[in-house]
């Protein structure tokens, strides 16, 4: 793998993986954590694509309806992510990655199935692991 592909999974790593902490460290309700993070994420995104030249080509309206369902979704899911991790009496240390495991899987499964992508032992071997260790992360909460 290259170097800036590394990078960037890192960099995702850590600010996808940091936003949560962040948000709970707010103290904001599960709805103004969404609303907060909608808006200044959507901001940031703009800026970035200005600062790296702007938006040039304009998408047809097919592929913008399609995103457009893709963004109902992120944001009914930014709204049940913002209630998990505000939420000061859950362990944000068990259920923040049992979702992110779970998102794993869900992409995982959607890239086979919509996508065609290459079924192989090596990832199907992943994805039971990734189930194994949401099912050990909720027998630790049990414990």
């Amino acid at each position: 793998m290259r170097i800036e592909v590394v990078m960037l999974v890192g960099f995702v790593a850590l600010t996808w993986g940091g936003w949560p902490l962040m948000a709970r460290f707010s103290q904001l309700s599960a709805i103004w954590v969404a609303i907060v993070g909608t808006v200044v994420g959507a901001i940031t995104v703009l800026v970035v694509s200005i600062m790296n030249g702007g938006i040039k080509n304009i998408p047809d309206m097919q592929s913008i309806g399609k995103c457009s369902v893709a963004g109902i979704m992120l944001g009914l899911g930014m709204v049940a992510y913002s209630r998990l991790v505000s939420n000061q009496e859950w362990h944000v240390s068990v259920l923040v990655p049992i979702a992110a495991d779970l998102i794993t899987a869900v992409t995982a499964f959607g890239g086979f199935v919509f996508f065609n992508e290459d079924r192989n032992v090596t990832k199907i071997v992943g994805i039971v692991l990734i189930v194994a260790g949401i099912v050990a992360m909720n027998i630790s909460q049990k414990a």
